[in-house]
C-alpha cells in the first residue's frame, strides 16, 4: 500500500539501497504500521507490536526522485510475482527472525545451564565416597524401648571424636 506519511513520523533509519527513481530505507514508523481498517469508528487500526511480544515492527520506505514521470508500473512493481522472493530466500528470512527472537531465550537457558554445571562440579566432589574406617556400630533408638538407657546408649554414639577418624585412607 502507498500512502504518503511525513518524514517525522519515522524513527530509526536505515539506508538499505538506491536505483532508478528511487532511494530505498529501513524505518521503525512511530505511529505503528496499519492492521487494519477499524469501519466502526471510521479509522485505520494500527499496530506497534508484531508476533504479540516485539514491538516496532520494521517498514520500507521509498523515497522517490523526479517522481513526475512515474508510471502505474512503477507503482505496481511491489505486486509483481517475479519480484517475490523466492522459497529459498523466504527460509533464510524465517530462520533468521526465528533465530533472532529466540537468541534471548537460549542466552537464558545457557546461564541456567553453566550454573547448574558449577553446582554439579561440586556436588560431585562433596558426594564421594569416603572410606570411613573406625566409625561407631550404629544404634537405633528404639532396640531398647524397654531398657531406661536406651536413650544413653544412643547419645552415646553419636558422641565421637571427628578428629580421630582417618578419612582421607588411601588403602
Amino acid at each position: 500500500m502507498y500512502k504518503w506519511i511525513d518524514y517525522d513520523r519515522f524513527e530509526v533509519i536505515k539506508y538499505l539501497a538506491e536505483g532508478g527513481f528511487e532511494t530505498i530505507y529501513k524505518a521503525t514508523w512511530k505511529d505503528g504500521f496499519i492492521e487494519r481498517w477499524d469501519s466502526e469508528n471510521n479509522q485505520w487500526k494500527r499496530s506497534k507490536f508484531w508476533f504479540e511480544k516485539h514491538e516496532n515492527f520494521p517498514v520500507d520506505l521509498k523515497c522517490l526522485h523526479n517522481s513526475q514521470d512515474i508510471t502505474s508500473d512503477f507503482l505496481r512493481e511491489d505486486a509483481d510475482p517475479l519480484k517475490r522472493p523466492k522459497a529459498k530466500e523466504l527460509y533464510v528470512l524465517i530462520n533468521d527472525l526465528l533465530y533472532n527472537l529466540t537468541r534471548d531465550i537460549n542466552h537464558e537457558i545457557d546461564k541456567k545451564i553453566e550454573e547448574a554445571d558449577k553446582i554439579n562440579e561440586k556436588f560431585t566432589q562433596v558426594s564421594r565416597l569416603l572410606d570411613f574406617k573406625n566409625l561407631p556400630e550404629s544404634k537405633n533408638a528404639i532396640d531398647n524401648k524397654d531398657d531406661d538407657s536406651s536413650f544413653e546408649e544412643y547419645s552415646e554414639s553419636i558422641k565421637m571424636d571427628f578428629t580421630k577418624l582417618n578419612l582421607n585412607s588411601e588403602d
